[in-house]
């Protein structure tokens, strides 16, 4: 990946920023931004080891069973949908690397849909709540006990965390699974029989192929890339027509508040995107952001161009449309990785609550982020006035992302121009390293 520095416009550091400076170490064991967490998880994990200490003589032959007719997998995936997403590559290699193997997969709700549109998969069961719900977050500890305790009736030979999650890897303990795969960087790794490597900065698909190294295979020549196998079609009112110009696609919600792109800025740039003769653009997002969408269509016209599809696709239907779309315009959220798995070219905007490096959309496209003093936070809500990482993305920035990929020429722009190939890239503003102790 090509990291790309635009130097205007960068983002000037301000006093009122210092009290929410984000300080991390170069190095940690931990993937935790909060030293509170790290110092909980150091404490829980220094008792655990101990406990569990008996139970590592025996990994290394356990590792034996995988390759037995008739094993047992079970991978977990109680997080959002954009990892699961990323996990679909994950699968793909698994079957090839144990093709005698069954491959059953334990998600929840809101990324069942992705599994169950997989030919590798055997069985998905669907956890009702995890720690990523929105409503009911007291429950999930009840669910993952009796889950662990139901799990263990399979028999299940390997088991695995892609996310590396203290609560994962209890769950993968109580299921009985007699390897247990995953990371450490979250706790609990005295849980695990086989611990991948963490790398902070290294992306998540990386990341996955470091787990199969750790059972001791070489995944150097499998594809590891996000795809999604038997696209639906469309409704017929969110088809492009045969004679349809450019067709983009702008998710105009997303997960957090801390990640939304204002308004008014995709009023500018849907306004630009309709200049296009024949151009049409597909609103879409969850029932949340169908008032964003109709406030769009009321200001800017456009009735036959201009389409509100927020909540009214399902993830095939939206991977269809997107696999017919020449673009895809939107914040760091599961569509912009559904777009690169079926590989639509993707502009992706990065607020500063993660890193752009690690969880960008794996494919073609341009992914803009700001290097302000606070990030990276984790933060659902900002509490920084004017939410500084995302007003830096201006609509002309972002316009001048988008006709690199639609091969259109924008005028009187004062970011610097870059030139487009294949690959993936990443613009972004100079980090002021006075104030941004975590990019120094």
């Amino acid at each position: 990946m090509s990291f790309v520095s635009v130097t205007s416009g960068t983002p000037q550091p301000s006093t009122r920023w210092r009290r929410f400076r984000i300080r991390q170490p170069r190095r940690r064991l931990y993937r935790y931004v909060r030293r509170r967490w790290r110092v909980l998880f150091a404490l829980v994990d220094a008792i655990g080891y101990l406990l569990f200490f008996p139970w590592w003589l025996r990994r290394s032959q356990a590792l034996r069973r995988c390759r037995v007719p008739g094993a047992r997998f079970l991978l977990v995936q109680l997080d959002r949908t954009g990892d699961a997403i990323l996990s679909t590559g994950l699968v793909q290699a698994l079957k090839q690397l144990f093709p005698q193997a069954r491959l059953d997969v334990l998600c929840v709700p809101w990324n069942a849909e992705v599994f169950q549109a997989l030919p590798e998969v055997d069985r998905v069961w669907v956890m009702p709540t995890s720690r990523f719900a929105r409503a009911g977050r007291g429950s999930w500890l009840r669910e993952l006990w009796r889950w662990g305790r139901l799990l263990r009736r399979e028999r299940y030979t390997l088991g695995i965390d892609p996310r590396g999650e203290a609560p994962h890897a209890l769950l993968l303990w109580l299921a009985g699974c007699r390897v247990r795969l995953g990371f450490a960087c979250g706790g609990g790794g005295f849980w695990l029989t086989h611990r991948a490597k963490f790398e902070p900065q290294v992306h998540e698909i990386h990341r996955r192929r470091e787990l199969l190294a750790a059972l001791g295979l070489d995944a150097r020549g499998l594809e590891l890339r996000p795809r999604w196998p038997g696209r639906a079609t469309p409704p017929r009112q969110f088809r492009p027509g045969p004679e349809a110009g450019p067709c983009v696609v702008c998710h105009v919600g997303a997960g957090t508040q801390a990640k939304s792109w204002p308004r008014p800025y995709w009023r500018q740039l849907i306004s630009w995107l309709l200049q296009a003769p024949r151009a049409t653009v597909y609103l879409v997002g969850g029932p949340s952001d169908g008032e964003t969408a109709r406030q769009l269509q009321k200001e800017l016209g456009h009735p036959t161009r201009l389409h509100d599809a927020t909540g009214q696709l399902t993830w095939s239907e939206l991977a269809g449309l997107l696999a017919q779309a020449h673009l895809c315009i939107g914040a760091d959220s599961a569509v912009v990785h559904l777009a690169a798995a079926v590989d639509c070219p993707v502009v992706a905007l990065f607020s500063r609550t993660n890193q752009a490096a690690v969880w960008r959309p794996w494919g073609r496209g341009v992914v803009l982020q700001a290097q302000v003093p606070c990030g990276p936070c984790h933060r659902e809500q900002c509490p920084v006035p004017g939410h500084p990482c995302m007003s830096w993305l201006t609509p002309q920035r972002v316009i001048q992302a988008a006709g690199l990929l639609l091969k259109r020429g924008i005028k009187d722009t004062k970011v610097p121009c870059v030139e487009a190939t294949s690959g993936e890239f990443l613009l972004q503003s100079q980090a002021s390293k006075r104030y941004n102790a975590a990019d120094t």
